[in-house]
């Protein structure tokens, strides 16, 4: 049998097309679903190198996301160092490099806050916590 090239490209094109925008959305479902998860079982325990990524959204600069890495927890307290740079996607490869010299503490109040996407640092800013990464 000869079987025509065109017909046979046109058709598994279309088959990998809509094979990937059936998988995308689920793909994106279950990712959140993780990010979700690993908030709520983390949060509320935080241990020394978890890494928290943040979004922070402003007026003035939009949405920015930037990293803080735990390193120490107290009774009422967390102490982090923050990332060296705050992007506007979520690059951890750039993202993810900490300057030891600039350190932020969060009272575990201001954690929670994050973590339900209710802390605001000035009037319109709206901070959330978007995923918590804890090497087990």
């Amino acid at each position: 049998m000869i079987y025509d090239t065109k017909i046979i490209s046109r058709k598994t094109g279309w088959i990998i097309i809509l094979s990937v925008c059936a998988f995308t959305p689920v793909y994106l479902y279950y990712v959140k679903q993780q990010r979700k998860e690993s908030v709520t079982n983390y949060s509320t325990h935080p241990r020394v190198g978890d890494i928290y990524k943040i979004q922070q959204d402003t007026p003035e600069d939009g949405v920015s996301v930037f990293y803080l890495k735990v390193i120490h927890t107290g009774n009422q307290d967390v102490h982090f160092y923050r990332s060296r740079m705050i992007g506007t996607i979520p690059n951890d490869a750039i993202l993810k490099q900490f300057d030891a010299t600039r350190q932020m503490v969060l009272t575990k109040t201001e954690l929670a806050e994050i973590s339900a996407g209710k802390w605001m640092t000035a009037a319109k800013d709206k901070t959330q916590l978007i995923e918590i990464e804890r090497k087990q």
